[in-house]
Order: structure tokens, then C-alpha cells, then sequence
């Protein structure tokens, strides 16, 4: 997505078309979380706004869909100047993967948060450290781009 933007927002529309004419309940959310995200990148705030109101997205109560749609809707808080409700949103977001324990989406979303809306949401500099050397070592190292192009879509907020 970084840099190729025009691109990210044309493949997501399609994905996002895809996903709802084969009724795909499993990646549907998560496409639309990410059509969001690049909107947001673009600085387009009623785009994101759009996919976050849209209820075709939604499948369910903590899906990962669900979960990814709820990212959005911290990061929209976070932007449009609600970060009470924003860092709420992002510890249920983070309370849920780290429910589910697998080791490196839990570190993808403890070093995201952190990244995004402080290291005190996750436990502090030792929580980031850890999830850092586990993202290193399985080579997540998406995790810390994508943790950094959110934060550059959001600007101060």
C-alpha cells in the first residue's frame, strides 16, 4: 500500500466487490478495514467514514473482520480528536487477539497499538521490545511498515 496508493484503493474495491458477491464472511471485514486504512492514508476521512458505516462489512461479534473494522473505528476516533474512545476501542481490540494467543498476530497488534496510540496502551517500552524481537523473528517485518503508515495517515490527530 505505501506509496502505490491510487493502486491499494482500486485492488481493495475489487476485493471488497469479490468479497460480497461470493458472500465471503471471513475476509470481508478485513478488506474493507484495509480499503479504510487507505483512505485514511489519502486523507480521506468521509471514505473511511463510508466503510466503517457500511453494515455489508460487518459479520459478527469479535470476528478478526469485526476486530479489523474496530481498528478503523480507533483510528477515526483517534483522528477526529475522541482519544478516550479511541484508546477503548484499540485495549478491546488488543484484549481480543491476545485472547486468541497466537504469538505473532498478538505481537503484530501489541507493536500497532503501541506504535499507534502509545506504549502505555500495551504494557509499556517492555511489551513493545517483546513484541518487536518476537515481529524479528518470525519475519513479520510488514507489521512495523504498516504500524508506521497508519501512524503517518493519522497525523497528530
Amino acid at each position: 500500500m505505501v506509496g502505490r496508493l491510487g493502486d491499494a484503493e482500486r485492488d481493495l474495491r475489487e476485493a471488497l466487490e469479490l468479497c460480497r458477491k461470493l458472500g465471503e464472511r471471513s475476509l470481508i471485514g478485513w478488506t474493507a478495514a484495509q480499503l479504510a486504512l487507505v483512505f485514511l492514508a489519502k486523507g480521506d476521512l468521509a471514505g473511511a467514514r463510508r466503510i466503517r458505516d457500511d453494515p455489508t462489512v460487518r459479520v459478527g461479534a469479535e470476528t478478526s473482520s469485526d476486530l479489523s473494522l474496530a481498528s478503523v473505528e480507533a483510528l477515526l476516533a483517534l483522528r477526529e480528536g475522541r482519544p478516550d474512545q479511541a484508546g477503548q476501542l484499540a485495549r478491546h481490540v488488543l484484549t481480543a487477539v491476545r485472547s486468541e494467543g497466537w504469538r505473532n498476530p498478538m505481537a503484530a497488534r501489541v507493536w500497532w497499538v503501541g506504535r499507534v496510540f502509545g506504549p502505555e496502551l500495551v504494557g509499556g517500552p517492555a511489551a513493545m521490545e517483546e513484541a518487536r524481537r518476537t515481529l524479528q523473528a518470525a519475519g513479520w517485518l510488514h507489521s512495523f511498515a504498516a504500524a508506521d503508515v497508519v501512524r503517518r495517515s493519522i497525523g497528530d490527530g
